[in-house]
């Protein structure tokens, strides 16, 4: 297996309490909750400590990831102003991954979708009126990602673009050349079969619209140069308990 570290603010992260007093997610304790994402990620992670978990690491070799050793940041939070998508907030990456080859945005689910529809965004009673920051934020990405009007990403979920974004330009950063969008899915009894499948048919939404490259990635028209690779991982919570 691949070696993986966890740390938050330059400190080690070695148990599912560390998780939480370190990087508790966004929304607080309302968000830690048995089989839900924010502690199933913790719990899927610090089962496999000090390695990449099984699922992750089967994937990366998939793709041709040689590089071993990863480092990683839970809640890491990348700005997508400096890149012109408005002032609207940043992205938290619910798990970040890296090492000298690839950028890894970890997306934990379970039975959360991957939010709005972007066309969703701005619509009050029926009607569709963006600030100019909005403009920035959500035709901005349908249109620098995808290079599609927003009214034709009516089934794009806007998680979706604001996770791809701020991999790609957590990758751009460090000068690399690979990225990955991996949207883990922790199935469980509260998580019906239904919503995997409309989690899979909304990532082959997404996908759809990118130009595929010969090894297997994905072209934005964002960041040309950066190959994003985008998976959906479920993972049946039995397994790491």
């Amino acid at each position: 297996m691949k070696k993986l570290s966890i740390q938050k603010n330059n400190q080690l992260i070695t148990s599912v309490d560390d998780w939480k007093r370190l990087a508790p997610p966004e929304g607080g304790d309302k968000q830690w909750v048995p089989l839900h994402s924010a502690m199933e990620l913790a719990n899927y992670c610090i089962h496999y400590l000090g390695n990449v978990p099984k699922e992750i690491d089967e994937y990366l070799s998939r793709i041709g990831i040689k590089s071993n050793d990863f480092l990683s940041e839970p809640e890491c939070i990348t700005s997508l102003y400096e890149d012109g998508f408005g002032k609207a907030g940043p992205r938290h990456h619910d798990l970040l991954m890296w090492n000298n080859e690839i950028v890894i945005g970890v997306e934990a689910k379970a039975t959360e979708t991957l939010d709005e529809y972007v066309t969703e965004k701005c619509k009050k009673n029926g009607i569709v009126k963006y600030s100019e920051n909005q403009l920035k934020r959500y035709p901005g990405l349908c249109e620098r990602l995808l290079n599609k009007s927003i009214e034709k990403c009516s089934d794009i979920r806007y998680q979706l673009l604001s996770s791809a974004a701020g991999t790609l330009i957590e990758a751009r950063n460090r000068n690399l050349n690979k990225a990955c969008l991996l949207v883990v899915l922790f199935s469980s009894e509260i998580v019906p079969q239904d919503h995997i499948e409309l989690t899979k048919k909304d990532i082959e939404n997404f996908i759809s619209c990118l130009k595929k490259n010969k090894n297997g990635s994905y072209k934005t028209t964002f960041l040309p140069n950066i190959d994003l690779f985008v998976e959906l991982i479920v993972v049946d919570a039995k397994t790491y308990k």
